[in-house]
């Protein structure tokens, strides 16, 4: 009798002890759940990659790529971000990155809420919209390099154009400038596509300078530099000119459809990620 009461004892212990793990499991802020869901989803304007979505009982974090397929530049902003669980929604903390064009970027979502418990079985995103903006170029958008001294502060487009300082080395010039926008929308500055031009000669700007966003009234400072020796600019300097063509730019948004991902907790990749 009191082996089949230990046998029965034992029988409850073992079932048991899956039940007080998950609890455990559930309820630990260390504890990591791992979510499937659609690894891929295609658009005609990009493809999101789905690389990892973990909850701890008081973080969500969502990690994936976006694949911009357009010649125009995409635009992800998280405030058009949203989750929803058991019935309840959440924003994410702000990120926000420009996918040029047929490029790839890694965004990364996270939600924080220390009075949640986000060890769900199922929960949702959803990405309301992405913004998609076109470049064309600009005229009459010339600037004398004024050698010896600095180019002079100029307007152009709304964007009051300053040269804080020039050095002219042995081989190259650079240029140090700050750009303030005084338009009331939101315009970009790509430093890369600033031209030395002097009639069908071309120098490129040498140095790694990016596409900036700029906001109303603000104010971006950037380095540009040309592989142009000071013989050649004391010959020609004249007739050379800065050409801001496609340096600067107001362009209008356009929204373009957003997506929506449901994930569903994952045991055996939750399992496998522990080991």
């Amino acid at each position: 009798m009191n082996n089949i009461k230990t046998i029965l004892s034992l029988i409850i212990i073992f079932i048991s002890l899956p039940i007080i793990s998950n609890s455990q499991e559930k309820n630990n802020p260390k504890y990591k759940y791992y979510y499937s869901t659609s690894p891929t989803q295609e658009t005609d304007n990009y493809i999101i990659y789905t690389d990892e979505v973990s909850t701890r009982t008081q973080y969500i974090f969502t990690k994936f790529r976006i694949t911009n397929k357009t010649k125009k530049l995409l635009f992800f902003d998280s405030k058009n971000a949203e989750y929803e669980i058991n019935n309840t929604k959440q924003a994410t903390k702000r990120a926000s990155k420009f996918i040029p064009p047929f490029e790839t970027k890694k965004i990364t979502l996270k939600v924080t809420d220390k009075r949640a418990n986000f060890h769900v079985e199922k929960f949702k995103l959803t990405i309301k919209e992405l913004q998609s903006y076109s470049f064309n170029k600009k005229e009459d958008s010339l600037i004398l390099i004024n050698y010896p001294a600095k180019p002079q502060d100029t307007i152009i487009n709304n964007f009051l154009i300053k040269f804080t300082n020039n050095i002219y080395h042995s081989n190259h010039l650079e240029m140090k400038i700050h750009c303030q926008y005084l338009g009331d929308k939101v315009a970009f500055i790509d430093p890369s596509k600033l031209l030395i031009i002097q009639g069908r000669k071309k120098w490129e700007n040498s140095s790694k300078s990016k596409k900036h966003r700029i906001k109303p009234n603000k104010i971006w400072k950037f380095k540009v530099s040309f592989v142009l020796t000071k013989k050649e600019i004391r010959a020609n300097y004249k007739d050379m000119k800065l050409d801001f063509s496609n340096v600067i730019s107001t362009p209008e948004p356009h929204s373009i459809e957003g997506f929506s991902q449901t994930y569903q907790f994952d045991s055996i990749l939750t399992r496998n990620k522990k080991r």
